[in-house]
């Protein structure tokens, strides 16, 4: 999809270019995807020791990741806010959890269509020491750069921005995406190692 959007492509390019001793890099486990885990090894080969296991909320381990967002994450005695689909129902995760920004649903047509129209909206989303959970496909990474970035500017980097991907679909569209949300999965059982 980057071949015929270059607002796209530089924006993700920027998104992974970026260097800063906070900013980490989720990438697959080998088991789960070995070209893109290669890819992101070499691309990643100056800072690799800020990658970390985006596998994490999938597979597994997506269980108790549910579990902590629906029933532990209301002790961490931060704000936590969420950003994805407009047809996403974050209600679902609690009242603990606050909505910051909704992209549209095929977000990549409003990204190609007005490249810069989400900055408008991610420039007044710096709450200090917040946790900001990201689930909007590929424009999760340029989002997090873009909150990331204008956030140590504005000195508040003490905020997370997390790209949860797809682990919480079947909550927030009440609906199964992706094989391992399925209990008999060969990827529900799978554990990863990174």
């Amino acid at each position: 999809f980057t071949q015929d959007n270059t607002n796209l492509r530089i924006l993700l390019e920027d998104s992974i270019d970026f260097r800063d001793p906070n900013y980490y890099f989720g990438i697959s486990c080998r088991s789960c995807d070995p070209p893109k885990t290669e890819y992101y090894e070499n691309r990643l080969r100056d800072v690799f020791s800020q990658t970390t296991f985006s596998d994490l909320f999938v597979n597994s381990n997506n269980d108790i990741w549910q579990n902590f967002i629906l029933s532990e994450s209301k002790n961490l005695n931060r704000d936590i806010f969420f950003i994805g689909s407009e047809l996403a129902d974050y209600t679902k995760l609690g009242d603990h959890i606050k909505l910051a920004m909704t992209v549209p649903h095929h977000g990549l047509n409003w990204i190609k269509n007005e490249p810069w129209a989400y900055l408008d909206k991610t420039r007044n989303l710096h709450n200090k020491n917040a946790i900001y959970l990201v689930a909007a496909g590929p424009l999760s990474k340029i989002i997090i750069h873009d909150l990331y970035y204008v956030g140590n500017k504005l000195n508040n980097n003490n905020s997370q921005y997390i790209d949860i991907g797809s682990s919480l679909d079947n909550i927030l569209f009440d609906k199964i995406t992706r094989s391992y949300q399925l209990s008999n999965s060969e990827y529900r059982k799978r554990i990863c190692s990174f």
